[in-house]
């Protein structure tokens, strides 16, 4: 059994990718009989998410970035001289891993960090701010391994940390029963979708590319006429979208819901004919691919980022060029005309299967423990 302290810039209740590919692993660790503590900062609003019943220990964020986080720094160290931590597992990378890596120095525990993606893209307002940049690369470089969750991400972090050679490709999961259990779509929400629709699930902002999907859904329009394009979702972007959809030969056949979640959001998937990820910008790896995929339903993304390490063109959907509106609609419209649908749902059902949150965490615990056993035998030399 390890003691694993797992530090995280944000965490349940407030939601995103970060935070529940922290609580699903938290959750594994115990159930595979480790003990686990989770470290996160106090949340920004009112948040709903349910966390496990892992202990939780909450930090206050400090009102600058730039400073040495004494009080963060404190409380690992207290945390530690309570009950020996065995691994540190920092999940993105700043402020986390600029802490862990001085913790790590004053104890030898060693540190693993995962991070999620806007800690390090290219986007990142890291990268503009050249002390707090210095100290991401400096964590990931001193960290005894990094999970890249793609393979794009694991080339991108040879980029930022090039001697840093011990970058494991670890992707996260999805609650396989949870999407597979049979959902009915409450009747409200089935009137406004129709019998047949494609999904779009996300925070309508500019980078999701839903744009690009109202562009679509208007050169499909004439050869799909019974088909809807279904927004589940809400965000900035939501009423530039509606004006765009309205303006479009497909007006009618645009549908925005707003947010949906719990059994609903399963159903609406299970109910689709696929998922589409338009992105256009750096995407790590969208957890709604691999939802769609646990219910069956094959997934239309963009070629960039992750998303090509999960849609493989004619065995689990397709795939389309980010920010082309043709490229996407004839990708929709190659899986809406393909000629084995149960075979696409099969491939998909399989693939998710293999990314069970238990199977994923399996993965990070033989990490683990192979870089606590590398740690000790240089400890020993």
């Amino acid at each position: 059994m390890m003691r694993i302290a797992m530090l995280t810039a944000t965490s349940l209740p407030e939601v995103g990718g970060a935070q529940i590919c922290v609580d699903q692993l938290a959750r594994q660790f115990q159930i595979s009989g480790h003990e686990v503590v989770v470290i996160g900062p106090h949340a920004h609003g009112p948040g709903t998410a349910l966390q496990g019943n892992y202990p939780v220990v909450r930090y206050h964020r400090p009102l600058s970035q730039r400073g040495n986080y004494s009080r963060l720094k404190s409380l690992l160290m207290e945390l530690h001289r309570e009950r020996p931590i065995d691994l540190l597992n920092v999940h993105l990378t700043y402020p986390g891993g600029y802490v862990g890596r001085w913790f790590s120095c004053q104890t030898g525990v060693p540190m693993v960090v995962t991070p999620h993606g806007g800690d390090v893209f290219y986007r990142s307002r890291f990268r503009k701010r050249p002390l707090l940049w210095g100290r991401i690369q400096g964590a990931l470089s001193a960290a005894d391994a990094v999970i890249a969750l793609s393979s794009y991400f694991g080339r991108l972090l040879a980029e930022i940390a090039p001697a840093q050679r011990h970058v494991i490709r670890i992707p996260n999961g999805v609650n396989v029963r949870e999407f597979q259990e049979t959902a009915v779509l409450p009747a409200e929400i089935s009137k406004k979708c129709g019998p047949r629709y494609v999904l779009a699930v996300g925070r309508l902002v500019g980078r999701k590319g839903f744009d690009t999907a109202v562009a679509a859904m208007d050169r499909l329009v004439e050869r799909h006429r019974d088909v809807r394009l279904v927004f589940a979702g809400d965000g900035p972007q939501r009423q530039a979208l509606e004006t765009m959809a309205g303006a479009s030969r497909a007006a009618k056949q645009i549908v925005f819901l707003g947010t949906v979640t719990g059994a609903a959001k399963v159903a609406l998937y299970q109910s689709s004919l696929m998922t589409i990820v338009p992105s256009v910008d750096e995407d790590n790896m969208p957890l709604v691919v691999l939802e769609a995929m646990a219910c069956g339903r094959p997934v239309v993304g963009s070629r960039l980022g992750g998303i090509p390490d999960f849609v493989i063109p004619g065995q689990t959907g397709e795939l389309a060029e980010p920010g082309d509106a043709q490229s996407l609609a004839n990708a929709i419209g190659s899986v809406l005309d393909h000629p084995a649908r149960e075979e696409l749902s099969r491939n998909c059902r399989e693939l998710a299967l293999a990314h069970d949150w238990s199977r994923i965490a399996d993965r990070y615990v033989e990490l683990f423990k192979s870089v606590a056993k590398r740690d000790s035998l240089l400890r020993a030399a």
